[in-house]
């Protein structure tokens, strides 16, 4: 298996694992994409807290003993909550690609929640 040097330098988790960590008790998926864009689609069981707001509401919404999966856009947007966590003892992990790659992929489809389109 060939390890680029983000995934080198940073904890990530492969798409092919989010099946099982979205139903796994030790496990918190953090999207930290705008609210509009979660509320529009987003994975199952996953919480939002924006890029924009999460300095100001993690120690409120996210649980220290859980592990912490992030997704953003195209997996690189968030590094610096990624950072601030770890500094904190989190244990967290980026979901490699993002949304953007998780959304391209036809066969995770039945993991992500659609708004109906008015």
């Amino acid at each position: 298996m060939f390890f680029s040097s983000f995934q080198m330098k940073y904890n990530t988790k492969q798409l092919k694992k989010l099946p099982k960590i979205i139903v796994a008790p030790k496990w918190l998926v953090v999207d930290v994409r705008p609210k509009e864009d979660w509320k529009e689609s987003h994975v199952i069981n996953s919480i939002n807290v924006p890029h924009h707001l999460f300095k100001l509401l993690y120690h409120k919404k996210i649980d220290k003993n859980k592990k912490i999966l992030f997704i953003s856009q195209g997996g690189h947007s968030h590094l610096d909550l990624y950072k601030l966590l770890r500094k904190h003892n989190f244990k967290v992990y980026i979901l490699d690609g993002g949304w953007k790659k998780l959304h391209e992929t036809p066969e995770y489809d039945e993991y992500l929640t659609y708004s109906p389109i008015d």
